[in-house]
């Protein structure tokens, strides 16, 4: 789950390093779950939660969320059939 560097000090407060992150896939998924559900918790809606997960800059916020929705009803329309 692409974890910007900038988490590492937070998540080593965690008990987690840089090599969790990058080679351990159960860490490296937990962790981005988690930064995942920070953002959505601390998002006014929950696609705002979802491009907090990149960026609390509105503008690179907006352009990540909005590429998740269409991957996600890409992926949408695909089971639902």
């Amino acid at each position: 789950m692409q974890v910007n560097t900038r988490w590492v000090p937070v998540l080593a407060s965690h008990d987690y390093s840089r090599s969790d992150l990058q080679f351990d896939a159960c860490r490296n998924v937990m962790a981005g779950t988690w930064i995942l559900a920070k953002g959505l918790a601390e998002g006014k809606t929950a696609w705002t939660g979802v491009g907090n997960y990149h960026s609390r800059t509105p503008v690179h916020n907006q352009s990540w969320w909005k590429s998740v929705y269409v991957s996600y009803q890409i992926f949408n329309s695909v089971i639902s059939s």
